[in-house]
């Protein structure tokens, strides 16, 4: 049993007995590694029931500072994981359904949800897989982000706005690209050297834009660390709280970057050039600047951290080698 869990065990025992009319007791729970905006634990019972413990704990947040004054970009929260998690079911995209959620911060400081456990794990796993298990898990995940992709509307943001933004979408990123230039040539020494390139190539690449206001509701980190298969090989969408309605070229720029080969399950036609290769640059130097501040922060996976910031740094010079 976990020592460390934000809640007690007989807290938690008596909403899945209490709340949920669950006849199930606790044996284990497990904190899952790997997140940087909410804690995450596996609750284990008998009779073979698990559910996931999210943990909204602003404490350790590790981007939090840096989120919450940019409306577009707050991407965390129990208010938004729950809107998110609503709006997707609605409309017939799988994620993981809520058991029961906290707000009221009466008993702990910090909202908390209790999630629906997807017992296949992550979609690398499925990486080795046979190719007829592979055609069968990525075509369902088209057919989830096909549908999701589906609902427009005329403004971007996340479902907490109800009105249009002052700027265009594109701009803001270039905004965001051009302070995540500045933070990376403070700890990287390429991107000091390049700063000045860097800065006239993403500008450039914006200025090839043209404006549009039709959007579509993405996830906004799609990668295979968000995507879960459960014993059917059917697909779920997990950590949607960055879900929004933004450009369908910034979804795509993101998930030809995490899927890699496997993104040829995912392409689709009509795709805008010029707003794939400003998103891609934007998307690498915003992946180098996370990784760079996790590292700051002391995230304890710091050969992930090594990684990500190895591999963006490499696509981000290459642009400017063009």
């Amino acid at each position: 049993m976990i020592r460390d869990c934000h809640i007690k065990v007989d807290y938690l025992q008596k909403i899945i007995k209490s709340s949920l009319e669950l006849n199930y007791n606790i044996v284990q729970i497990i904190r899952i590694y790997g997140g940087a905006r909410k804690v995450t634990y596996k609750i284990e019972c008998d009779q073979n029931f698990c559910c996931i413990l999210y943990v909204w704990d602003n404490s350790m947040d590790y981007f939090n500072k840096y989120t919450k004054d940019n409306i577009i970009f707050e991407s965390n929260g129990s208010d938004l994981f729950e809107l998110n998690n609503k709006f997707l079911i609605q409309n017939g995209i799988r994620t993981p359904g809520i058991y029961y959620i906290d707000r009221s911060n009466k008993d702990y400081l910090f909202d908390f949800a209790l999630v629906e456990y997807i017992s296949g794990g992550e979609i690398g796993n499925f990486f080795g897989a046979d190719e007829d298990t592979q055609y069968k898990i990525f075509t369902d995940l088209d057919k989830n982000i096909k549908k999701m992709h589906s609902v427009k509307n005329k403004f971007y943001g996340n479902l907490k706005v109800k009105k249009s933004y002052e700027g265009r979408s594109e701009e803001l990123l270039l905004n965001k690209t051009l302070e995540d230039i500045q933070y990376s040539s403070k700890f990287h020494e390429g991107i000091f050297k390049n700063k000045i390139m860097l800065i006239q190539k993403i500008q450039e690449l914006y200025s090839k834009i043209k404006p549009r206001n039709d959007y579509v509701f993405i996830h906004g980190e799609l990668g295979p660390n968000h995507v879960f298969v459960d014993e059917h090989l059917n697909t779920y969408l997990i950590d949607i709280e960055s879900a929004m309605f933004f450009d369908i070229e910034y979804e795509h720029s993101f998930l030809e970057l995490r899927f890699g080969e496997f993104y040829k399950y995912l392409t689709v036609n009509n795709l805008d050039i010029d707003r794939l290769r400003f998103y891609k640059l934007h998307l690498h130097i915003s992946c180098l600047s996370g990784a760079l501040q996790l590292k700051q922060k002391g995230y304890p996976d710091l050969e992930d951290v090594n990684g990500m910031i190895e591999n963006n740094s490499k696509h981000v010079l290459s642009f400017i080698q063009e």
